[in-house]
């Protein structure tokens, strides 16, 4: 399976698209790799992309997708920052938007606020979620 779903995650100081990039991972047996990845994605069936705030580095990587690469993206914001934003930017290029998720952090008074295990838990059932529509085998 690690052929057809791949799992990309925005490099940031908090770590927090890193920390759900691992547990993800691990869960659907697949690859994960920074953005802009070394591997780029080849005809994946499923790709996440998970990250914190809409930059030149995440757009550019964006842009870069079409039918080839990936024919499904989901989003997983860390803030709900941009999901729009990137959602149309995908599909304007062909690629379907299966689904977005807000981890929905709180934002503490100095700075990014902290990654809990219900907010991780949250995202990881909206993978399962969109990985089990698209392969039926997984039975996640």
């Amino acid at each position: 399976m690690a052929a057809k779903l791949q799992i990309e995650f925005q490099v940031t100081k908090s770590g927090h698209p890193l920390e759900i990039s691992d547990h993800l991972s691990s869960l659907l047996k697949s690859k994960s790799d920074q953005i802009p990845p070394a591997y780029m994605c080849n005809k994946e069936k499923l790709v996440f992309i998970i990250y914190e705030k809409v930059d030149k580095v995440l757009k550019e990587y964006i842009e870069s997708l079409n039918q080839e690469k990936t024919a499904n993206v989901a989003y997983i914001s860390m803030y709900g920052e941009g999901m729009d934003e990137l959602s149309s930017i995908s599909k304007g290029l062909g690629v379907n938007v299966v689904g977005t998720y807000n981890v929905g952090i709180k934002k503490g008074l100095f700075g990014k606020g902290k990654l809990t295990q219900e907010e991780i838990d949250g995202a990881v059932e909206f993978a399962k979620k969109e990985a089990n529509q698209l392969f039926e085998s997984l039975h996640l």
